[in-house]
């Protein structure tokens, strides 16, 4: 059963009819312009040039669904579905899906927290007041006054997804679109208070939207806005809204969805990596009144999350406003003249947008605060308090300088969720009178997270984006006191600060209310935290850097772990370093690697049982995200033989063994605390123990080294050797050496692991160009005799293109004949062969370059490794070679050498 709606959903339904309608009007364009025979009179010319425009509209609503929210975006100015099946059928299909999501999380539960929302753009224009918009008002149905007339195209920066593009560096995201959109094709909007047509403002807008998987990222999706002035003239004192009407529900319920919503404004919360400091959030948000419990818990599918907007970015601005409101009814302060229920009318709409009020919250709807200059509540406000079928808006401006012709401005903000709001599946009453106890129940920290990562993800703190010298603010965090004596006044209380946290990135504090916001020039970054740098590829080994050589079957690397293991977090400020990976791969992509082996710290994670309290939250296990090396944690225990693996979650869970020590409060006080310890990653090191045999490590750490940071701190890190041997002579392989972290539970942050294709090495398990230099080896040729086709040990026919003898590719490739290879060997990495017959015909020269010259597409070919060229079979004349006995000829800097192979075909 679908929700139970009031009149103007009706309205919406049927203009997403109208939409349909329009576009089949579209299709049929042709079929009116053959029926006008008779010239068209000049005065109906433009008219008929809007109609045709209009008829050319495309409606495109994409779903991000990448991550934990699964959110519907249009190319129109719309966000949600309003109800309407009108998400592209290729997400739904991608989704396994038969419904339209509109904006769902958790993804995959059906709860849906968003009807409809929409952009709201108004400014001054001469003497006019005009806003521009899609949906919301006072009739809230469809309008036509914003337009695109391109559907919304998709990038990825997924190496995997069929919408990469290694040219395209624009991308940024996981899953990633683009639109355009303008209000400058009036239609048959009219503005209800003035009783005239739509003027349009004249923008072109710009839409890009950013969705990722990470566990940090995965609650929020991204919107970044480019309004440009496309008109001659200027746009003053400019505001963007976001409308939005959420009706929070399980839409596989029964119940109307609609009827009990509440909202507020959520200023700041702690932060995540300085709990002794706020965060500034500015987030709009909304939620269901009680989270619809079942049977006295919250089951997957019910709405007990909250969902919010926040703005992240905008020019130089007067603030931020929230409003909220009924159909009858919206806080408002004495004389404002601010509208009483929904807006209609450019003026008033405008009004409201730019009115620079934050509006109390919903649960407080019938409290009386009128000494605070708002407008007595009416009596029928204790419901409205209780939940409500509600709108919202959050807005910013106006701007401090007019958008001038041709001149754009960016607005970014984010749309996000958070679980667990409600904590009580078995509320008390609501009390309208005196809400504070219900709303003090309710748990804002998966939502401030969210809004604390979205602002960190858009714009890194810490980083200086544009090279001008500036890296954003900083909080000081961890206080230490002491004790100083002064010899003339005594003793000194003297405070200093063991970290600095970033807290804002150089673009400067996200807009909030005040103006608070100043535009400092920096690029966002649209980059969520990675690993640790891998050990980078190099021919010398030094700081940071991976070497390799090769032998027969042999693939041996070296690196340093300088870099990697020194770096220090950009947002927590911390070295999270855990340890290494090695794999392997016929080809360079990410999805076709092979683990081969780990190599990460003896560290563990501690976990503490934390009582119930007081206010409905039950008792769990918990970590402050800190990792102890086994040094440390027999340092605490004051045993050398502790073993934290002795302790472990399963004995410790069930009931059993707990390791029981003491933990000293903020007071001084000592209390009993119950732990057990997890490993963090592996735990392997040069040696491990496999059912209950020690076994060498195929990574192993050879030494170690110790360096100074800038902040006088002396940190450790290793040199390392990974030898793979009885591997496959005859065919090259992609290498990497990856980094991994331990991540940061705490602050939501999963552990991160380096791109293999970004550190990865190709190699082929023959004698490197320097071994063949070092040890003088000479030239060898393979498969020698060269044949079309032989009998392979199994009774079956086969070929030296199957056993994967010839050219570069990987199994499942047709075959081809200019595939054929016959390969040399022990080569140095410059030579020249040249291929003669029997009677000393030259049959083809190949130049073998190592490294190979860029642009050299026959190099490229037949020169694929330091000390390996390969011939085609296809002589200087571009024919096939005939069967035969053949001589070669290999010149070097380092002499001559000369010998035959034969072809059989």
């Amino acid at each position: 059963m679908r929700h139970i709606r009031t009149q103007r959903h009706w309205e919406l339904a049927v203009a997403a009819m109208l939409a349909g309608f329009l576009l089949a009007l579209a299709a049929a364009g042709t079929v009116f312009g053959r029926a006008l025979e008779s010239p068209v009179p000049p005065g109906e010319q433009e008219a008929l040039a809007k109609t045709a425009a209009f008829n050319r509209r495309i409606f495109d609503m994409r779903l991000h669904y990448v991550g934990n929210v699964w959110m519907a975006l249009s190319n129109f100015s719309q966000f949600g579905t309003a109800d309407a099946n009108s998400v592209a059928l290729k997400d739904r299909t991608a989704l396994k899906i038969n419904y339209s999501p509109s904006f769902e999380f958790p993804a995959g539960t059906r709860n849906d927290y968003m009807f409809i929302g929409g952009f709201w753009f108004g400014g001054i224009v001469g003497n006019d007041t005009l806003v521009s918009r899609t949906v919301g008002g006072s009739s809230e149905s469809g309008s036509d006054e914003i337009n695109a007339f391109d559907s919304v195209t998709e990038s990825s920066i997924l190496t995997t997804s069929r919408y990469y593009d290694p040219v395209d560096t624009l991308a940024k995201a996981e899953q990633q679109y683009y639109c355009r959109y303008s209000d400058t094709l009036v239609g048959s909007a009219t503005d209800q208070v003035d009783n005239r047509g739509h003027i349009p403002l004249g923008i072109e807008v710009s839409q890009t939207s950013y969705a990722w998987s990470q566990r940090l990222a995965r609650n929020f999706v991204i919107i970044q806005l480019w309004i440009r002035n496309v008109s001659d003239h200027p746009i003053s004192d400019f505001v963007l809204g976001i409308f939005y009407d959420a009706d929070v529900w399980n839409d596989q319920g029964t119940t109307d969805g609609a009827a009990d919503d509440i909202s507020g404004f959520l200023s700041g919360a702690p932060s995540l990596f300085c709990p002794a400091t706020r965060d500034s959030l500015n987030v709009a948000w909304v939620a269901d009144n009680d989270g619809d419990p079942k049977g006295g818990q919250f089951p997957l599918n019910s709405t007990h999350g909250v969902i919010g907007i926040r703005f992240l970015n905008a020019p130089p601005n007067k603030g931020v406003s929230f409003n909220w409101w009924t159909f009858t009814w919206g806080p408002a302060k004495i004389g404002s003249g601010d509208p009483v229920g929904s807006p209609s009318g450019d003026r008033r709409t405008y009004y409201l947008m730019a009115n620079q009020t934050i509006d109390y919250g919903q649960v407080y709807a019938a409290i009386d605060y009128s000494a605070e200059g708002w407008r007595r509540p009416m009596a029928a406000q204790c419901g409205n308090a209780a939940g409500a079928d509600t709108r919202q808006m959050l807005s910013c401006g106006p701007l401090r300088a007019p958008i001038m012709p041709g001149d754009s401005v960016r607005f970014v903000f984010a749309v996000m969720a958070g679980d667990n709001f409600h904590r009580d599946p078995n509320p008390k009453e609501f009390d309208c009178k005196n809400p504070f106890e219900f709303f003090d129940k309710k748990d804002f920290r998966e939502l401030s997270e969210s809004a604390q990562w979205a602002s960190w993800i858009y714009d890194t703190p810490g980083l200086d984006s544009d090279g001008d010298g500036y890296d954003g603010k900083y909080d000081l965090c961890n206080p230490e006191t002491s004790i100083v004596v002064d010899p003339d006044s005594g003793p000194i209380i003297r405070v200093t600060y063991r970290d600095t946290i970033p807290i804002v990135g150089d673009l400067g504090p996200p807009p909030g209310p005040g103006g608070s916001f100043v535009d400092y020039g920096g690029l966002p970054d649209l980059m969520p935290p990675g690993a640790p740098p891998a050990p980078r590829p190099g021919d010398t080994l030094g700081v940071g850097a991976l070497t390799f050589e090769t032998r027969r079957s042999k693939i041996i690397l070296r690196w340093d772990g300088r870099i990697s293991e020194t770096t220090r977090d950009g947002l927590s400020r911390r070295v999270l370093f855990e340890g290494y990976k090695l794999y392997i791969s016929r080809v360079n992509l990410a999805d076709r690697y092979s683990l081969l082996a780990t190599w990460d710290k003896d560290d563990y994670r501690r976990y503490v049982w934390i009582e119930p309290d007081s206010i409905g939250e039950p008792g769990k296990w918990q970590t402050d995200g800190a990792v102890l090396t086994i040094e440390r944690l027999r340092e605490e225990a004051g045993n050398n033989s502790f073993d934290p693996n002795a302790w472990d979650s399963i004995s410790c869970t069930s009931g059993g063994r707990c390791y029981v020590d003491s933990l000293i409060d903020t007071l001084g006080l000592a209390h009993e605390r119950r732990s057990f310890f997890m490993p963090v990653g592996f735990n392997r090191g040069n040696v491990s123990i496999e059912n209950g045999v020690e076994e060498s490590n195929l990574i192993q750490r050879d030494s170690v080294g110790t360096w100074v940071s800038l902040a006088g701190d002396t940190l450790e890190y290793g040199f390392y050797h990974a030898e793979l041997d009885s591997v496959n002579p005859s065919v090259g392989q992609w290498v990497a050496v990856t980094v991994f972290d331990f991540g940061n539970p705490k602050a939501n942050r999963d552990p991160m692991e380096s791109d293999p294709t970004k550190s990865a090495v190709f190699a082929v398990p023959i004698f490197s160009a320097d071994v063949v230099k070092r040890e003088g080896l000479k030239v060898a040729v393979y498969p020698n005799p060269y044949k079309i086709e032989y009998d392979a040990p199994g009774g079956y026919k086969t070929s030296y293109y199957a056993e994967g003898y010839e050219g570069d590719k990987v199994g499942g490739t047709p075959h081809s004949p200019m595939d054929r290879r016959i390969h040399f060997i022990n080569l140095p990495d410059t030579a020249t062969i040249s291929i003669y017959t029997l009677d000393g015909d030259l049959v083809r020269t190949i130049e073998h370059r190592w490294p190979r010259p860029e642009g050299d597409a026959v190099a490229g070919i037949l020169s694929t490794y330091s000390s390996k060229a390969s011939w085609d079979l296809v002589t200087r004349n571009t024919q096939a070679a005939v069967s035969g006995i053949y001589i070669y000829r290999i010149d070097s800097k380092h002499g001559s050498q000369v010998g035959k192979f034969v072809i059989i075909k």
